[in-house]
């Protein structure tokens, strides 16, 4: 280094290295201009010029020259006390100065002309000057002594505090989100134990060679490697270190210099750093010199890293890191990867640089600055807003623009603007931490162009910031290096910390669902999103700027608190979750728990252990607990695959079978399950195929994303496409059937024709029924049997549209089911539908308003479900709960949340004792019936479970020969008839077959599974039939 520079910039060179990326490092430590250092590739005597980055335009432009400083093209600001164009240059007060090391040369006046002399008394002349330079050392030495007071008694506190503050580190400890159970206790969904690989730069620089060897060298400039070259090229940098001299040394700021002989004592175990400071500052010779016994120091120091480094290669193989993420981390490319890193964070050091420069010179903070100029979303703001928004940016940028000399034109205050937001031309957002080296490295030579030009024109607004923001940002910019690393490694880094600086675990713990079932209920969790980071580091960044305020105003100290609170404890910091659907985000407040902290102390130097402050314990997440049962759940989707399988092996024998079924839909089955316990109304199975699991929806998730597809939940019935409606065909018979019977209970045995087809009094085509060749004379009981679409046409027709709506509203169709997962907390704190999951069941339960069903056939065509209603299986589950006990239920998925127990609910429509028997009967022959019941098996026999029930065939219209408008197959039922315990509801979707040929046989598999054994044995004993009279 040349003895005769005497100052370092605070934004100097960006010195070269292997990578070709110029380290930034010497930007805050000394006073050497950068422009009598020179720029990169010139020589001595040349001004530095800012060649236009590809992809970005300049903003400025330097030309060697001599006797001015260059400003952007167009900007040529003579230096004071310089000649230009044949006439001597002043500055404010008529005086040709100079700046930061310009030299004013004598000679005569400019314009060649003499000066008259006034003759004067040289000694009175020197007394008078003593006098003078006296009285103003005085005045300073009073200013020095009232500030010293000042400092030291009024506000004594205050900068203890200060100092106290900036020793401060407190690092979250984290929490475990709650458990999610089923009703039996089984975990659904719990957090696992696992650690994460961090790096913390600023203990690495501290701590290992490669880092310590790089920011000594950048203390002075120079930078020939990164950290992989660092600790590839060890040995030849220390013994250029060695050579070091104490004249090379005294250029350096008295900070700066206490900053490298921190880095030389642990790099050659130098004695104390006041002996070492008292060389530097009056010794010889060199550093090797000084202290003898250094080369053997440092050789020992790095074969004790070396041998580190080998033993933590292993575990940093391709084979690992490529299931974490990182590829190709051998040595020395782990090195290069944290030389990323350490770029990354230059990038953010130079980025909030910039906005502070930015908010010194118009009197802002950095975070103002950053809010100024981010264009706001155009939804929340009006056109004159958005127009006023954008028109103070405009005149923030022209200010800033004319105080950093840079051009003032529309093109180029977009260029500062994309520069100040940390912005490349090709990109419209802001770097979210995933960027290419390529694009980082850009991204620093633009920035440090930009703070050399600001530095040589208003230095003011640069003073000391590069260290602040080295101390901040090293401090509080934590790396996650990778997730879930081995246990192994974990036990290798907290064995030996020493060893690996600035390398440790952190647990962070993984969401796991052990029981893979009903992932849309139980729900899945996300990590933290781009947006969710940004948030998290806007936040922080304001929140770190008013925590550096030592006496904050009423209005600041409100800000602070509020940015604290969402800061600690709302937004989403890296590595944490939050839920994303189902259970997980519906009681995320009750699942989600509080982090804890521990606040340290650190030391000073020759003391490295940290005292300890404050420790807050983590407050874990509270356990939900759901009415699913998982073994159950489990048994249905398995009875789901058991009954297609039935299904198709009946079509392929059976021609008549084989025409109505759809192959490819009974070979993967589209079904929805829904099972209600009556005791309490649990919502015991919700069974929807085709279904996902947590790995398919990370893994492949644009297969299983298609509509209509596996995201969606067939037993709440939302989500669907046109083919896919949830019409509950003949199962909503039994609502006319208990309309009827309310008004006339003589329409039980009322006898109605049926020729198979029937012609509506006014309309202009018949309706057929399911059987062409009629049923012939039919009471209601053989009418719900045998599904006799003829007697519903004609007792919907007779009963009217409005009769109908009205029952069917008191019953529970045209709304919501009511289950939790899919509400919100209103305003007024009752429950309603929607929120996050509401898109379950959204559309599914559908009723046409009388307005909307004027025409003549409207009242048929709803008598047998079709057209005018929609009903999911779970809403067919609820009302054949209450055919069987009279209670119409609201499902309860979840039975607690916490320290809330969700109290069973349901409403009681009028149902009369009569009523109930007439229909069970009716329900019992459907299943029990040889002749007449639709769902009557031999093969498969549901009266062994006491079941009643009925079927339903649902056209979806469209074109009955395409496979995706073929029928939907119903079974909807209740158990045991004698003393209802369970209601179902079974939809298959589109499989072209009557319900009795599909639905029926899942029911089936279902019940005679072990898992609805162990309930089946909890129910009563049936009565004994009774003995026919003598």
């Amino acid at each position: 280094m040349d003895d005769s520079r005497s100052h370092r910039s605070e934004f100097g060179p960006a010195p070269v290295h292997d990578r070709g990326l110029g380290s930034f490092a010497s930007f805050g430590f000394g006073r050497i201009s950068f422009c009598d250092l020179g720029g990169i590739g010139y020589g001595a005597g040349f001004a530095y010029s800012t060649a236009k980055i590809a992809g970005g335009g300049a903003l400025f432009r330097s030309f060697p020259g001599r006797g001015g400083r260059r400003f952007a093209t167009g900007f040529i600001r003579p230096t004071p006390g310089s000649i230009d164009g044949g006439r001597l240059v002043l500055d404010s007060r008529n005086r040709a100065g100079h700046h930061r090391g310009d030299v004013v040369g004598g000679g005569p006046a400019p314009d060649g002309l003499a000066r008259a002399t006034i003759p004067f008394r040289r000694g009175s002349m020197r007394t008078l000057r003593i006098l003078h330079l006296a009285a103003v050392m005085a005045m300073l030495l009073v200013l020095l002594v009232l500030r010293l007071a000042q400092m030291q008694i009024v506000q004594g506190e205050s900068w203890q505090e200060e100092a106290r503050r900036s020793r401060l580190h407190k690092r979250a400890i984290p929490f475990h989100r709650g458990r999610i159970l089923d009703r039996q206790g089984r975990v659904l969904a719990r957090d696992r134990r696992s650690y994460d690989l961090m790096f913390e730069y600023r203990s690495f620089r501290r701590g290992h060679v490669a880092g310590q060897l790089l920011e000594a060298y950048a203390l002075l400039g120079q930078t020939p490697y990164g950290l992989d070259g660092c600790f590839q090229h060890a040995e030849k940098m220390a013994e250029g270190m060695l050579q070091w001299r104490p004249s090379q040394l005294r250029v350096l700021p008295s900070r700066s210099r206490r900053d490298l002989v921190f880095y030389l004592r642990r790099l050659f175990g130098m004695p104390s750093t006041d002996a070492l400071l008292e060389w530097i500052e009056s010794g010889s010779g060199r550093l090797a010199d000084f202290h003898p016994a250094a080369q053997q120091h440092f050789t020992q120091r790095l074969k004790a890293a070396r041998e580190a480094e080998s033993r933590l290669r292993p575990w940093l193989a391709q084979a690992f890191w490529q299931g974490y993420g990182l590829e190709n981390l051998t040595r020395p490319s782990f090195f290069a990867a944290l030389e990323q890193e350490r770029q990354g964070l230059e990038r953010l050091i130079r980025l909030k640089a910039l906005r502070m420069a930015a908010g010194r010179a118009m009197a802002l903070t950095a975070y103002e600055v950053y809010l100024l100029l981010r264009k706001p979303e155009q939804e929340s703001l009006s056109p004159n807003e958005l127009l006023e928004a954008e028109q103070e940016r405009q005149v923030f940028l022209t200010q800033l623009s004319r105080s950093w000399g840079l051009r003032d034109d529309q093109a180029s205050r977009a260029e500062l603007a994309r520069r100040l937001l940390g912005r490349l031309p090709d990109l419209e957002q802001e770097g979210d931490g995933t960027e290419t080296s390529d694009i980082i490295q850009r991204q620093i030579l633009e920035s440090g162009a930009l703070l050399r030009q600001v530095e040589m024109v208003v230095p003011e607004h640069l003073a000391g910031v590069r260290r602040r923001l080295m101390l901040e940002v090293h401090r509080n910019r934590v790396i996650r290096l990778a997730k879930n690393i081995p246990f192994d490694l974990v036990d290798l880094l907290t064995q030996n910390p020493e060893a690996f600086p600035g390398l440790y675990t952190e647990e962070n713990p993984i969401r796991d669902y052990p029981a893979s079932v009903a992932p849309h209920l139980v729900g899945m969790v996300r990590s933290a999103s781009s947006e969710d980071l940004r948030e998290y580091l806007d936040l922080r960044e304001a929140y770190q700027e008013l925590r550096g305020i030592l006496e904050r105003t009423p209005q600041e100290e409100e800000r602070f608190r509020r940015l604290r609170d969402q800061l600690f404890r709302m937004v989403l910091r890296p590595g944490e979750t939050r839920g994303r659907s189902g259970v997980e985000i519906s009681f995320e407040e009750v699942l989600r728990g509080q982090r804890g902290y521990l606040e340290v102390l650190e030391a000073g130097e020759e003391n490295a252990t940290p005292k300890e402050l404050e420790f807050q314990a983590p407050r874990h997440g509270r356990d939900v607990q759901l009415g699913l049962d998982a073994e159950l759940q489990r048994a249905a989707e398995m009875a789901i695959v058991q009954g297609y399988q039935h299904a198709r092996r009946r079509a392929q024998l059976d021609p008549k079978l084989a025409r109505l079924a759809v192959p490819e839909g009974l070979l993967q089955p589209r079904c929805g399950f829904a099972l209600i316990d009556l005791q309490d109304g649990s919502l015991l199975v919700a069974a929807t195929s085709p279904s996902f699991t947590v790995d398919d929806f990370r893994q492949r998730y644009d297969e299983i994303r298609q509509p209509g597809g596996p995201l969606r939940q067939r037993a709440l019935g939302g989500h669907y496409l046109g083919p896919q409606a949830p019409y509950p065909g003949s199962t909503f018979k039994l609502v006319v059937a208990v309309e009827a019977l309310s008004q006339d209970r003589t329409q039980w045995h009322r006898m109605r024709e049926c020729l198979g087809y029937y012609q509506p009094k006014n309309g202009k085509r018949g309706l057929y029924c399911d059987r062409r060749a009629g049923h012939l004379d039919v009471a209601m009981e053989e009418a719900i049997m045998r599904s006799c679409n003829v007697y519903f046409y004609k007792l919907g027709e007779e009963l009217g549209y409005e009769a109908l709506y009205r029952r069917s509203q008191q019953l529970g169709f045209g709304e919501p089911t009511g289950l939790r997962l899919t509400q919100t907390v209103g305003e007024e704190g009752s429950w309603q539908f929607g929120g996050p999951n509401a898109g379950l069941e959204r559309g599914a339960n559908f009723l046409t308003e009388p307005q909307f069903a004027r025409h003549s056939l409207s009242p048929l065509h709803l008598s047998i479900g079709q057209a005018y209603v929609q009903a999911s299986p779970l809403q067919m589950a609820r009302f054949f709960g209450w055919l069987g006990t009279g209670k119409l239920w609201r499902p309860r998925l979840v039975l607690a949340a916490g320290d809330t127990d969700f109290a069973a609910d349901f409403q009681s429509p009028a149902y009369p004792d009569w009523m109930r028997d007439l229909l069970n009967q009716a329900m019992r022959g459907v299943v029990e019936h040889p002749f007449h019941g639709t769902a009557y098996d031999a093969q498969f026999p549901l009266a062994e479970f006491f079941v009643a029930g009925k079927t339903g065939t649902a056209q979806v219209g469209g074109n009955s020969e395409d496979p995706r408008f073929r029928v939907h197959g119903w079974f909807a039922a209740y158990w045991p008839h004698y003393e209802p315990r369970f209601s179902a509801a079974i939809l298959c979707e589109n499989s072209g077959l009557h319900g009795g040929d599909i639905a029926s046989l899942v029911l089936y598999e279902f019940l005679k599974s072990p898992a609805m054994a162990s309930y089946q044995g909890q129910l009563p004993p049936p009565p004994a039939p009774e003995e026919p009279s003598q």
